[in-house]
């Protein structure tokens, strides 16, 4: 089975639309050959083709900056405008479409992560969990980088939940909870994650229970 490899459009300008996602959009020209032009962004490849009825000839690229206003400003000073107010289809993106030469569209895009925008994480549990699990978890869950919560938050998530299925509970309480996270975290990351736990109050008792049973385990 073959796969797709590159975004097709025709155009009449084939060197000025080059021309402008070269030195505007972070494009280079890939490869040339007498009726077209493929550029790449290291992502994105699109084949600038001669017009025909089979082809579409407007480019809609989405375009991720840094925050919207600096974003806006750089584009409009490319010839670009803004077509409508900032979007939000969702919690973790804004949105602003803008036109701009040759009938480029662009939708520029900024995204947020739950630190930016003050939230808890999302546990996306399956069974039930107790309010103070929960807390807990969250909290703990806040002293891991961003880059690296979503792996974490999984991980944890799974042996906790795996465990209160193991006893028959099929509840996740505060200490296994505080089980689930010695057992998934790093051995380099142990003493700022006790230090942790004793900040939101668990047990001394607890934790070295903890500990040992996973040192057995």
């Amino acid at each position: 089975m073959g796969f797709a490899s590159t975004f097709a459009i025709g155009v009449s300008n084939q060197a000025e639309v080059a021309e402008l996602m070269c030195s505007q959009l972070g494009f280079y020209v890939e490869s040339t050959d007498e009726n077209s032009l493929v550029l790449n962004n290291g992502a994105l490849s699109v084949r600038l083709s001669k017009p025909s009825d089979f082809l579409p000839s407007v480019l809609c690229i989405d375009y991720s900056v840094e925050t919207l206003d600096q974003g806006r400003k750089e584009m409009e000073a490319c010839g670009f405008t803004a077509s409508s107010e900032v979007q939000r289809p969702s919690l973790f993106r804004h949105e602003l479409p803008m036109v701009g030469p040759f009938g480029i569209r662009l939708v520029l895009f900024q995204t947020f992560n739950e630190d930016e925008l003050g939230l808890d994480t999302d546990l996306k549990t399956t069974l039930d969990w107790s309010p103070e699990a929960v807390q807990l978890a969250q909290q703990l869950l806040k002293e891991v980088a961003i880059d690296f919560r979503e792996m974490a938050r999984k991980k944890t998530i799974e042996d906790a939940e795996a465990m209160a299925v193991a006893t028959g509970t099929m509840q996740v309480d505060l200490l296994r909870t505080v089980e689930a996270f010695i057992r998934t975290t790093p051995a380099f990351k142990q003493p700022s994650l006790i230090e942790n736990l004793e900040k939101h109050g668990i047990k001394r008792q607890w934790i070295e229970d903890s500990i040992k049973k996973n040192e057995r385990s």
